[in-house]
């Protein structure tokens, strides 16, 4: 079975590319740590739109998690030497710190951007459901 399960920091800012088929693909590197005994720099892609949204919603030391699958491949380079890529192929990827300082609130589960909303009226602001303390379980 191969299967990759991480949680890590992005090193550099996603870098975005499209195929001559116009499918995107973002590749970043993520340092995943030892506990205490430094980190992993792993090479990863992602395809379709979670590269597009990974580009736009997430930056240089964002934390993400993401499932997928090691893949290796090799090519030969300008030179006529043999390159061997080993990486992971990411299926799932999902947010886990703050979005980047000037993209809009992301919504991943319905992969849109959220509304800004408030659910409840705080102190008289707001367009939301009025809330008093004998409304509160504690």
């Amino acid at each position: 079975m191969n299967q990759v399960v991480l949680t890590g920091r992005l090193t550099k800012d996603v870098e975005l590319k499209h195929t001559q088929s116009d499918k995107a693909v973002a590749s970043f590197t993520l340092a995943v740590d030892k506990y205490g005994e430094g980190a992993d720099f792993i090479n990863c892609i992602v395809w379709g739109k979670q590269a597009e949204n990974l580009c736009k919603y997430q930056e240089k030391g964002s934390q993400i998690g993401l499932s997928g699958r090691i893949s290796t491949r090799s090519y030969e380079d300008d030179k006529g030497n043999k390159r061997n890529i080993t990486e992971v192929v990411a299926d799932t990827i999902e947010y886990l710190g703050t979005k980047k300082k000037d993209a809009p609130e992301y919504d991943a589960v319905n992969n849109t951007r959220k509304e800004e909303t408030t659910p409840y009226d705080i102190k008289g602001e707001g367009n939301g459901i009025e809330i008093s303390d004998s409304d509160l379980p504690f």
